[in-house]
């Protein structure tokens, strides 16, 4: 009787922390960049704790309201997301923001897409924050779309579109049966080979020659290239522990810059066609 006793108490006691919070607004600064500065720690401290219920509470109200799984999919993140967030990256990914400025009254969103690394693992949050509306239930998450490393690159490979909806949705289940590394903020196939570039050796090749086969007749072929877009990579040493690589842009058989990136960001020009 007493564990029966203890297991309504538990529930009630749940659905009492769910319904003060759906009713309550999480402070979000009138910013693009400061909101989410603001609420990205609150999300991984809240995911590395465990907490459904302050990751409930960063949902926007109306959100909270209209999603009839949003408790579920909460504890589902945090079962495949069990952290700890030792990395993730805001400073060098893009934003797109909308915003509506008239009747009924102004409002403004923005989403970004936060690589992040988990010991070895990296995982990929698309978040729409709604940071400035007329009507405050508004206000908060009003999308995350969760992704592994393998759905994220099979997604870039894909022609599937991002879509906005309301809600969190999780993206785990595809195993694309090779390595992944996430390089400059986003996953790619990757071949590993047994030795690294040198850097030394690759400016004094471009004293000569912009020639991008030319590039790959003296270092060889590229570890890993973007499926989006044509920038190939190549592994150089590690340094401080931490991966770096060599971001060659080509086009038309043309080196346009090379640069030297790590998982998430841009670390030096090493040279610049222009």
């Amino acid at each position: 009787m007493k564990c029966i006793k203890k297991a309504i108490s538990f529930v009630i006691l749940t659905i009492f922390l769910f319904s003060t919070v759906s009713c309550g607004l999480v402070y979000i600064p009138n910013d693009e960049e400061k909101a989410f500065e603001s609420i990205l720690p609150k999300l991984f401290e809240a995911l590395d704790r465990g907490d459904n219920v302050a990751i409930y509470e960063l949902f926007s109200p109306a959100v909270r309201e209209q999603s009839d799984n949003l408790q579920e999919q909460i504890a589902a993140l945090i079962s495949v997301y069990s952290g700890p967030t030792d990395k993730f990256d805001l400073e060098d990914v893009p934003m797109h923001g909308s915003e509506h400025i008239g009747n009924p009254g102004n409002w403004a969103s923005a989403d970004a897409t936060i690589p992040v690394r988990s010991n070895n693992n990296y995982y990929f949050f698309i978040i729409d924050l709604m940071f400035e509306h007329y009507d405050e239930k508004q206000v908060g998450i009003t999308q995350l779309e969760f992704y592994t490393a393998d759905e994220m690159c099979a997604f870039r490979e894909s022609d599937n579109q991002w879509i906005k909806r309301k809600g969190l949705y999780l993206h785990t289940e595809k195993k694309l049966g090779c390595e992944i590394r996430t390089i400059d903020s986003y996953p790619n196939r990757y071949t590993p080979t047994n030795h690294t570039i040198n850097i030394e050796e690759v400016k004094e090749f471009l004293k000569t020659s912009s020639s991008f086969s030319e590039f790959v007749d003296r270092f060889g072929k590229a570890n890993a290239k973007s499926s989006v877009v044509d920038y190939y990579y190549y592994e150089l040493p590690a340094k401080n522990g931490e991966p770096q690589y060599l971001k060659v842009s080509e086009y038309n058989d043309v080196i346009h810059s090379i640069t030297i990136v790590d998982d998430f960001k841009f670390i030096e020009m090493v040279w610049d066609k222009e």
